[in-house]
């Protein structure tokens, strides 16, 4: 990745995440329907003691957006990275294919994270609920899935478009 290095370095970062916010938005979006569709949504609001698909979205807009500012930190980071590091990685995000395929897998290994680690841990520790892994079904790691291809997939086509 070229990084324009006269540039101070938070003009970088916020020209990342503003490049990252269509892609974010969109796969916020998607990801929402799907749980939405497939009734998981109010589950996602459950996880903090709160109920119904309203709060279950903007749990799930604000854990998105949370993880789009670390996925922009990342690029910035990369982007910083000297060419050792960006060669041993092999991975160009600046590519739609590989930046969706990469981000997509990234997503969906950060899911089964949460959901099998972070979530039963929190649930122990906040409600005093045992030790379980949460019900989950085809939807929640589809949705990581199609919210990471369309954040990194979208990334290099906004990029561009903003580079003009």
């Amino acid at each position: 990745m070229t990084v324009d290095r006269w540039r101070p370095r938070a003009t970088l970062g916020v020209e990342l995440f503003l490049n990252v916010i269509p892609g974010l938005l969109f796969g916020t979006v998607l990801f929402g329907i799907v749980l939405d569709r497939t009734g998981r949504l109010a589950a996602v609001a459950s996880v903090y003691g709160l109920e119904g698909a309203t709060a279950g979205w903007l749990v799930l807009i604000a854990h998105c957006f949370a993880l789009g500012g670390l996925y922009a930190a990342v690029l910035v980071f990369l982007g910083r990275a000297d060419d050792g590091l960006r060669a041993a990685l092999n991975v160009d995000f600046h590519d739609p294919i590989a930046g969706a395929i990469w981000t997509g897998l990234i997503c969906l290994g950060g899911w089964a994270v949460v959901v099998g680690l972070v979530v039963p841990i929190w649930l122990s520790v906040v409600y005093g609920k045992p030790w379980t892994l949460p019900a989950v079904g085809w939807s929640d790691p589809a949705g990581a899935v199609v919210f990471g291809f369309v954040l990194g997939g979208g990334y290099p086509f906004v990029r561009e478009l903003v580079a003009g």
